[in-house]
């Protein structure tokens, strides 16, 4: 539900809004172990605003957890 209606914030020019609910949404994904869904997640983020560190960062560990470490590096080389 949380899911949607971050879509719908975006969809209507609510960017801002949108990301800080996808970042909690994702969040609470990683937390709870579905560490795939956080990915897409924080991927939908960075669509919005690319320029979100926070999601660059934690898309780099997620990758690397998964053990995904080229996918890791791509993230974390963004960061300078």
């Amino acid at each position: 539900m949380a899911n949607r209606l971050a879509d719908v914030l975006a969809e209507y020019g609510a960017t801002r809004e949108a990301v800080t609910l996808f970042m909690e949404i994702a969040a609470a994904w990683d937390t709870h172990g579905f560490v795939a869904q956080a990915i897409a997640i924080y991927r939908k983020v960075l669509r919005l605003d690319p320029l979100q560190v926070l999601a660059w960062e934690r898309l780099a560990a997620l990758y690397r957890r998964r053990g995904l470490h080229g996918e890791a590096m791509r993230y974390a080389s963004r960061l300078g």
